[in-house]
């Protein structure tokens, strides 16, 4: 559940997953509490002696471990200002930020940490981790996370670390006409501070998951580029404004569009906005002008299929084993090898199981609109042979199928 410094693993692979979870939670149960957890100075606060002997349950070699316990040993540091420079002192403690090594060996010494939070989920990323667990009532939430993080802090007392306090806050998630009552989260005699929004590796999450503050944001963000886009737009070329408009404007966009995405038409509208009057200025064109010639003209898809380009890539790397193992447990091919299965149409057509929800608010999530779409796709499109030939037969596929919106 490490999503950090690891391959195919990344911020926005982790909050999908946290993401799929609770709303699945949240589709069986009431309510779903969830803690998130900062430690105060991690990587330079690693017990080196702790770390070498954690290294020697992962059947490291005793050449390697001593190898690495020279690699930590005799490190001295300065700061230097201009031409001051201070005594060099010795690191007794922490590893090597800047390093490759550095966050590789962080993520073996904090490893076990979800073996030591029993009964609660743990999803991690470096040195941020959230936990989580689901109950009918917000106080057996709260109980069940309390005796978690009681685990936790002796955990911490062990491993020489501890949290920063000031970041540790305790959440309720909950269905849209649902109330949470006031209930505190402990962890040992301090109170967390109970919060109905936070930003999780950077995307706004808010307790009934509609995303509205996220969108809000991001919608400010984006408004910003797109003047500065308007202002220098005559100064650049075609092949520089494309450029622009990628890493300034689309980047900001499409950052967990797979995770909040799937929110009301009222919500995603500002954002929806946006993205017309980005094409817009890229094309030199007034804001009265209507984008669809412009959407044909750079090959470009609208946002509805925008949505579901970014939708469809993800699916196809958890199919083909391009994404973290933990987002095969939400979207899944049918497969005729278990007993008694029969062998059907979406069998042999390799569709994805479009799992059973009870309610329209878990509707909303990847793993059931973004399924949808997937198995509605042609096998031809479905079946190319990597992720750059999947990526050119379905944005073909979908410019093919784009029509224009406008009277």
């Amino acid at each position: 559940m490490q999503f950090g410094f690891r391959t195919l693993h990344s911020t926005e692979t982790a909050v999908c997953v946290f993401v799929e979870r609770v709303k699945s939670y949240l589709d069986k149960s009431s309510y779903v509490a969830a803690v998130f957890l900062d430690f105060k100075r991690a990587f330079d606060t690693v017990n080196h002696l702790k770390l070498l002997s954690r290294l020697s349950t992962f059947n490291f070699s005793n050449h390697t471990v001593k190898w690495i316990q020279s690699y930590l040993s005799d490190r001295k540091q300065c700061v230097q200002i201009k031409n001051s420079k201070s005594p060099y002192l010795y690191c007794k403690q922490g590893v090597p930020q800047g390093s490759i090594q550095g966050p590789l060996l962080f993520s073996l010494y904090v490893n076990d940490l979800p073996n030591v939070c029993k009964n609660v989920d743990t999803i991690m990323y470096a040195d941020d981790a959230v936990i989580f667990t689901q109950a009918k009532t917000a106080d057996d939430a709260a109980h069940q996370l309390s005796l978690a993080l009681h685990d936790l802090q002796k955990w911490l007392n062990d491993s020489c670390l501890c949290l920063n306090f000031k970041k540790a806050v305790s959440m309720f998630f909950s269905k849209p006409k649902t109330t949470v009552a006031a209930v505190k989260v402990c962890l040992g005699a301090q109170e967390l501070i109970n919060v109905e929004e936070f930003k999780y590796l950077g995307v706004l999450l808010d307790s009934k998951l509609s995303f509205k503050k996220h969108i809000k944001k991001v919608v400010k963000t984006v408004k910003v580029n797109i003047q500065n886009f308007r202002h220098i737009r005559t100064s650049l070329t075609d092949t520089a404004a494309i450029t622009f408009l990628h890493s300034m404007i689309l980047a900001h966009i499409e950052y967990c569009i797979t995770s909040w995405s799937y929110t009301s038409s009222a919500a995603i509208g500002p954002i929806e906005v946006c993205y017309k009057r980005a094409l817009k200025i890229l094309d030199k064109k007034p804001f009265s002008y209507h984008h669809c010639q412009i959407l044909d003209k750079y090959k470009f898809l609208n946002f509805t299929n925008f949505k579901l380009f970014k939708s469809a890539c993800l699916i196809y790397k958890v199919i083909h084993g391009l994404a973290p193992p933990p987002m095969s447990d939400f979207i899944k091919q049918k497969s005729s090898s278990v007993a008694g299965s029969q062998l059907t149409r979406a069998t042999v057509r390799g569709d994805c199981e479009l799992t059973f929800r009870q309610t329209t608010f878990s509707h909303n999530a990847q793993s059931y609109q973004g399924v949808s779409f997937w198995n509605s796709l042609p096998l031809s499109v479905r079946e190319s042979t990597s992720l750059p030939f999947f990526k050119s037969h379905l944005k073909g596929r979908l410019r093919d199928t784009q029509t224009c919106d406008h009277v």
